[in-house]
């Protein structure tokens, strides 16, 4: 027997309440639209509430920086009416910089915005989300969206207003780089309301309010991914772009939607609270060895309990039969004191394998029951397997990452089959934050408030990239939390199979490396660092395969078969400083085999820190070695200023690797005269051969990197630039990599930065 589980969750989410019009009595409303300043968009009062322009008296159109008015005639109170903005294509968004007009492009396809009355001073694609998702107008309603809207993003629980001016605030305040979030967040909204606009009005017949309404409703199923897509693009944001790369995406998300039934089953489902995470699952929640054996299952359901107080949640299978009624005795307390919201769960004995459906009932009166979500449950013959004590430790270590502003745990990686996610607790087994799911993820980052409360970490796997689609899940690691005290933590580690120079056959060489970021504190040129440890898990034990030592600017290892080298002081940040170290064999078969290591580090004040990385089997195939510089076209230096990005062309892809390209400072070292290079920047992978870096953020890390090179007495020469190609997306999975030669074959940019 397994154990069987279903998981809904209902989340509501809001914020405070921002800034409102200037009134209805004063004979006027102003303000300003925004996904970007909008140019030449008309802004309406929506007197009949058909969320568009059409017949509406009071209009007019946004002027630079977004600004419009609208002249009331008497008697029309201006705050009782939603404001609608109908932007078509060619309008002026007025991008990321609204002083200069360099980034100022044209809207290139028309979308509609919105805001609740009374809400106009900035008018944004946030503001529509409320307006349109909201089921009245009253303010406990407009919180519990702006609730739901935070929760999605990232932000539960924040003071961060959704009707603020987020572009003049990511430019100024205390809280530039949330609100430049928001911001870059509302610019991919706006491209998904025209995308999913557009799909509607040409596979359905449906009205302006009703293809406003989906909009906002498919675009909040999405928001948790648009904001996934910001944060792991914050060095290169560029919506358009981004937009191009998510549009088929998109698209599928809206293709099924065609008939008027469509329309009003998903009008019908919006009167309650969205379900999110729906499945039905195999749940283990205990680490216990396999094979699992146990005739229980959980189902779940995360919602605002007043929310659902005259409903009755219950969950039917595929004759429409009810196999269970929720009840309140099934409130999860520890996740309801968590986020506010209710869980409900219960075990079912024997949950036959099938189609379900959860569909909420009206305790009294005639209302139309309405349909909350349908999954597919099929079981699976699993063997979970905890990982061991001996692999993990009896703690593992919670590190401050002042980088990145957040709190990071890595632990043993195991697999890219799974995905996995964590949750932190207090000393009282309380949820603070969770951290997933990706597969083979091993590193969790949570929110740095959290410090002194975190003690224990429970990272859980499951088979699914989704909950619609996982069959089971299983807790994977159940460990205490030491925050460490170390004065040089490790902020990443990447083990690769590496072949460089892989078009050039005198110079190409395969080898094995670990890649290890070490954090300090702000100024220091070279870490306190004793040691690091690289040791290699059999199974039962750890075995060291380098043993490191570092005295000043040597780092070397007393392996003879271990080469090594160190960057140190290669970033100052403010308030951290990151040195990059390397560790590497070309006899990775008996240095350093493929398998699961500790990275233990000790400063020179005896502190610990400890990460943990995978290095997996070698790619002997001819694919992706017979990449060649020659694939890669950029950007003339003259060209890298007219829309504020190099782009990058890379020719004869192949399906199944990712690109990326590598800019990096050929320099002249100091103390022995070679000639080395030094990290800018990289694009993100790509699978398709398109890449780019902003020409503003490269020109930044440029300067910097070679101030940082000059203070150790080394010489800048020029910017290089590689092409590299992966076997996976994401690092934690990547277990080969190939790099070209370097060329400065076009790549003069900022001659002056070398003068």
């Amino acid at each position: 027997m397994k154990i069987l589980a279903l998981c809904i969750s209902i989340i509501t989410l809001a914020s405070c309440g921002g800034s409102g019009s200037s009134g209805g009595d004063t004979g006027s409303v102003g303000g300003v639209v925004a996904d970007g300043y909008l140019q030449g968009a008309k802004v309406c009062l929506d007197q009949n509430f058909d969320d568009s322009c059409d017949g509406e008296a009071v209009f007019a159109i946004s002027q630079a920086g977004g600004k419009y008015t609208l002249i009331l005639p008497d008697g029309i109170d201006g705050t009782e009416f939603p404001i609608v903005v109908e932007v078509p294509e060619n309008a002026t968004d007025e991008g990321e910089d609204p002083d200069s007009t360099h980034d100022d492009i044209n809207v290139a396809a028309k979308f509609t915005l919105s805001t609740p009355p009374g809400k106009g001073a900035f008018i944004s694609p946030l503001t529509t989300l409320i307006n349109k998702i909201a089921r009245d107008t009253s303010s406990v309603e407009l919180k519990r969206v702006e609730d739901e809207i935070k929760q999605q993003l990232g932000i539960a629980g924040s003071s961060t207003d959704l009707y603020a001016n987020f572009v003049t605030k990511s430019q100024q305040g205390s809280e530039t780089s949330q609100y430049q979030a928001l911001f870059r967040t509302a610019q991919l909204l706006a491209r998904n309301f025209a995308n999913t606009q557009a799909q509607l009005t040409s596979n359905t017949s449906a009205s302006k309010t009703d293809i406003a309404k989906i909009a906002s409703l498919k675009a909040l199923d999405q928001l948790a991914t648009i904001s996934g897509i910001v944060s792991s693009n914050s060095d290169v944001f560029n919506a358009d772009k981004l937009a191009a790369q998510n549009k088929s995406v998109w698209t599928d998300a809206v293709k099924d939607i065609k008939s008027a039934e469509d329309i009003a089953k998903l009008k019908n489902a919006a009167k309650l609270p969205k379900a999110y995470a729906v499945g039905v699952y195999q749940y283990v929640d205990e680490i216990a060895s396999p094979p699992i054996d146990t005739p229980e299952a959980r189902i779940a359901f995360l919602s605002s309990k007043e929310q659902f107080a005259d409903w009755s949640i219950r969950l039917i299978d595929s004759t429409n039969d009810t196999v269970y009624t929720f009840v309140e005795d099934d409130i999860d307390t520890v996740l309801f004191a968590r986020t506010q919201y209710l869980v409900f769960s219960q075990k079912i004995s024997a949950l036959l394998q099938g189609d379900y459906k959860f569909i909420a009932y009206p305790k009294t009166g005639t209302a139309e029951p309405i349909e909350l979500a349908e999954t597919n449950f099929t079981a699976t013959n699993i063997n979970p397997t905890p990982t061991l004590e001996a692999e993990t430790g009896s703690s593992l270590y919670l590190r401050i990452e002042k980088r990145a502003n957040s709190l990071g745990v890595s632990t043993p990686y195991a697999g890219a089959e799974l995905n996995f996610g964590a949750f932190i607790l207090d000393a009282n087994n309380t949820i603070l934050d969770f951290n997933g799911w990706h597969k083979g993820k091993n590193d969790f980052y949570f929110d740095v408030e959290h410090q002194h409360l975190a003690k224990k970490i429970n990272v859980y796997g499951r088979d699914g990239d989704s909950w619609h689609n996982t069959n089971f899940v299983y807790k994977h690691i159940a460990k205490p939390l030491l925050l460490s005290a170390s004065s040089a933590k490790v902020t990443f580690v990447r083990a690769n199979n590496i072949t460089l120079s892989v078009d050039d056959p005198n110079e190409k060489e395969s080898k094995v490396t670990f890649n290890i970021n070490l954090a300090g504190d702000k100024d220091v040129q070279i870490l306190p660092l004793d040691s690091v440890v690289l040791a290699l898990f059999d199974g039962a034990n750890y075995l060291d395969k380098a043993s490191c030592l570092q005295q000043q600017n040597d780092f070397s290892c007393t392996e003879p078969s271990i080469d090594t080298y160190l960057e140190a002081f290669a970033e100052n940040g403010n308030d951290y400083s990151i040195h990059y170290y390397g560790i590497e064999s070309n006899n990775p078969s008996t240095a350093l085999p493929q398998g699961n290591y500790r990275i233990s580090t000790t400063d020179t004040s005896g502190h610990k820190d400890i990460s943990f990385a995978h290095l997996g089997s070698i790619d002997n195939s001819t694919t992706a070695a017979a990449l060649k510089i020659s694939q890669l076209s950029l950007d003339a230096f003259s060209d890298i200023t007219k829309d504020g990005y190099i782009d990058a062309f890379i020719t004869d892809t192949v399906e199944g690797y990712y690109y990326s390209v590598d800019f990096r400072i050929r320099y002249t070292r100091k103390s022995d005269g070679k000639s080395k290079t030094a990290f800018i920047g990289k694009t993100p992978r790509s699978p398709n051969g398109s890449a780019f870096y902003p020409t503003a953020l490269l020109k930044s890390k440029v300067e910097a990197r070679i101030a940082t090179l000059i203070a150790r007495g080394d010489t800048p020469q020029n910017i290089i630039v590689r092409l590299n190609v992966f076997d996976a997306l994401r690092s934690e999975n990547i277990n080969n990599s190939w790099y070209t030669i370097y060329s400065d074959s076009g790549t003069d940019y900022f001659p002056e930065l070398f003068n």
